[in-house]
């Protein structure tokens, strides 16, 4: 037997659970009250409820889903100053269709209420309960069920996560972020790790989604608010994986990561090294201690994962992946300059967030080598093999490409 999983929430139209103020008076201006869950998987069960503050009863009329008269119209006398009455007790609504609303007196009547979000099990699929909980976090956090995404979002997102359950690479990712394009929100949140805290926009003028987040230059970045140093069991097994969608930055920018002004403690990555690709994890040593590709970086963007399976420099490796490129090891630890030897955590750094569009500089929130590259996914996670990572490499692309953008 089919369970329904029902979902209180907030009307989109309203701000923080806030009345709405009618102020329109004619049906071309009228007033958002709500847009309906996209779709025709799930529904919204809507209940309205309606305060007339004026000395005389106003006219209220709803547009239930359209504009047609009298199919999509609902009218209603409301009486002056007569408390808050019941005026839409449970009806459905789905499929991105709207509610609104207008008065014959603006400025007079209010409107509040809330949705029960209905999502059958099994339509359209079965959606992962860890995606369900991210949606649940998205309109928590925006106030608003507007920050709700797609029916085709959640599919795929449910997938990416059920392929990594079914691999068991699912245990070893401490923070993923599949950078939806439906809205900021649902871009800046993410699915793993960090109890879907909102990342941090500082300075990002936000372009197409679809493509993925883009950074802006100058000193902007993303905060991702997850430490390496703190949320990494171990110094022998941490890593990264950061699919840019376009390398458009200038050479020697950085992509994620944070580091001291020394280089010397990093967790870094730059896809465009002046023509390398260059990843640091844990000691850098001026440079010296990380790791660089011996091919020229791609030019067009793709899948970059920096791995350490071990606390020796051996240990290290930087795989590559595009739709055109292969996976494949472009560097390991054993290639790059300086000495070989044991790295570890660095104490005293456990309280900063990587960023993304930049690199952090310690001790403090200063970025350092911002750039104009764009990203489809972040994650971090435990130290993967060429397999894994080959592996993750394929259920990104496959999300992305059902996503609709944001790979290469």
């Amino acid at each position: 037997m089919a369970i329904s999983i029902y979902s209180k929430l907030p009307l989109s139209g309203s701000v923080n659970g806030k009345q709405i103020l009618v102020s329109a008076t004619t049906s071309g201006s009228a007033v958002s009250v709500h847009t309906s869950t996209s779709g025709t998987g799930s529904i919204d069960e809507v209940w309205l409820y309606a305060y007339n503050d004026a000395t005389a009863s106003v006219n209220l009329t709803l547009l239930w889903g359209g504009t047609v008269e009298p199919n999509d119209v609902f009218r209603n006398v409301i009486e002056s100053k007569s408390g808050r009455e019941v005026i839409i007790d449970g009806k459905l609504l789905q499929n991105s269709l709207t509610i609104k609303a207008y008065a014959n007196i603006a400025n007079a009547v209010v409107l509040d209420g809330f949705v029960n979000y209905i999502s059958p099990d099994g339509l359209p699929s079965e959606i992962d309960p860890l995606v369900t909980q991210w949606v649940e976090a998205l309109v928590v956090s925006s106030g608003s069920t507007a920050a709700r995404p797609s029916e085709n979002t959640k599919t795929a997102m449910s997938n990416f996560i059920k392929s990594l359950r079914t691999s068991g690479l699912f245990d070893k990712m401490l923070m993923v972020n599949c950078i939806a394009p439906d809205n900021q929100v649902a871009a800046l949140t993410p699915v793993i790790g960090n109890n879907f805290r909102v990342w941090v926009n500082s300075g990002v003028t936000i372009g197409n989604l679809n493509v993925g987040l883009n950074g802006s230059g100058g000193s902007s970045f993303f905060n991702t608010q997850f430490n390496p140093w703190r949320e990494f069991p171990n110094s022998a097994s941490a890593g990264f994986s950061v699919y840019v969608s376009q390398i458009t930055g200038a050479a020697n920018t950085y992509d994620f990561g944070m580091t001291d002004g020394a280089g010397v403690n990093m967790f870094a990555f730059k896809a465009n090294d002046t023509n390398v690709s260059r990843a640091f994890i844990w000691n850098g040593s001026g440079g010296a201690q990380g790791f660089t590709t011996t091919v020229n970086c791609p030019a067009n963007g793709g899948y970059f994962s920096g791995n350490r399976t071990s606390t020796q420099r051996e240990g290290l490796a930087l795989y590559f992946a595009n739709t055109t490129i292969t996976h494949s090891l472009i560097s390991s630890g054993s290639l790059g300059a300086g000495s070989s030897g044991s790295e570890g955590f660095i104490s005293g750094l456990d309280v900063y967030g990587v960023f993304l569009g930049a690199t952090r500089l310690l001790p403090g929130a200063t970025s350092f080598g911002s750039t104009t590259n764009k990203y489809s996914f972040c994650a971090c996670h435990l130290g993967l093999t060429e397999t894994e990572s080959s592996n993750l490499y394929q259920y990104v692309n496959t999300m992305r490409q059902s996503f609709g953008g944001g790979y290469f």
